[in-house]
């Protein structure tokens, strides 16, 4: 009698020699042993061919498929549809799997049948490894579908009936929130369930697609949440057959700019919030974008918060300056910061301030 394969692992990659080692070492650490592991390189220029192979040659649990360049929800659909696992289990190829990531979802899923899809929480890191915070998603199904408009589950947690994700699709066309599109259509098939438990280290660095490619996923984002609207009205979904997602996409989804601007706001600023101290550099690349992007108009609160987010990046960087410049400018878009430094006084005139809103 053929041995069924109790789990899938799947991970794509493109270019990840940086943390693909440590990636792929979380999954074959883990206590749970009865899984296969497939690996989908994305036309990789850099080693990650090369050491997809030294492992693949260590450990037969390997799958690895090589292709051309195609996107990572290509990845995503090749990926599943060559799973023999009864669950699937998703890997980001920078993350770090903590190692009884498997045996708790395992065990979670088999005890409640009624779950199709399990995330957890994860701690955040930086990319060489420092602890920044952790994120813990709402746990119960019906927390969850309250929770929709926000981050619910962390796809790189998820561990799922296979049968939702062959029939749930990877949409290409969401680009930087082909993830978040994905979780919403699933929400539509099954019950729901995330662990309190950290399962996952997440890591935070500057090449991430949330960060290359910010302006575009806020826009997915709010496309795939207009979405869902249809959806539930019995009419046919607006992104199935839309090449790409852009203002005029949003537009017809009755997404208007403001809604536009506050969502983008909000990605800006988390942004900023969560590279400022290990990648100074890429957080004042997001305050200029946020400053700057033509056809952009964020509200006063969040351009003087961009500034203070300068401020204590340049103080970080030994430019008291330009920090102290930065602080004028902020304090000129809303004159009420005045107030809080001249409380705190001068010595913590350039440490980052939060403007209420």
């Amino acid at each position: 009698m053929t041995h069924q394969i109790k789990l899938s692992v799947i991970m794509p990659v493109y270019n990840g020699e940086a943390f693909l080692s440590q990636a792929t070492e979380s999954i074959l650490n883990q206590t749970f042993r009865d899984f296969e592991f497939i690996i989908i390189d994305n036309g990789s220029t850099d080693k990650t061919p090369e050491i997809l192979s030294r492992y693949a040659g260590r450990d037969s649990r390997i799958r690895v498929h090589l292709q051309e360049k195609r996107g990572v929800a290509h990845s995503m659909n090749l990926a599943v549809s060559l799973a023999k696992g009864r669950y699937i289990a998703r890997m980001d190829a920078d993350d770090i799997a903590l190692p009884a990531r498997f045996q708790l979802q395992f065990d979670f899923l088999e005890n409640h049948p009624e779950i199709g899809v399990l995330g957890g929480a994860a701690a955040f890191i930086t990319a060489d490894g420092k602890p920044i915070s952790i994120f813990r998603p709402p746990c119960t199904d019906p927390e969850i579908r309250s929770a929709t408009d926000g981050w619910f589950t962390i796809n790189a947690t998820v561990m799922m009936k296979r049968e939702i994700a062959l029939a749930v699709q990877s949409r290409q066309q969401l680009r930087g929130a082909i993830d978040h599109d994905f979780l919403l259509r699933a929400l539509e098939q099954c019950q729901f369930a995330n662990l309190d438990e950290v399962v996952l280290q997440r890591r935070i660095h500057a090449d991430q697609v949330s960060i290359t490619q910010m302006k575009n996923q806020v826009m997915s984002v709010l496309a795939a949440r207009a979405a869902v609207t249809f959806r539930k009205s019995g009419r046919p979904d607006p992104l199935d057959t839309v090449p790409e997602i852009n203002a005029h996409t949003l537009e017809k989804l009755g997404v208007d700019r403001s809604e536009i601007e506050k969502a983008s706001a909000w990605h800006y600023a988390y942004w900023m919030e969560l590279l400022r101290r290990d990648h100074p550099d890429a957080a004042l690349n997001i305050v200029d974008q946020l400053l700057h992007t033509p056809g952009f108009s964020p509200d006063r609160s969040s351009r003087a918060n961009a500034r203070l987010v300068a401020a204590s990046v340049y103080r970080a960087k030994g430019q008291p300056a330009k920090a102290a410049a930065s602080v004028a400018l902020a304090i000129l878009v809303e004159p009420s910061l005045a107030g809080q430094f001249l409380k705190r006084g001068f010595a913590t005139l350039f440490t980052t301030a939060k403007v209420q809103t």
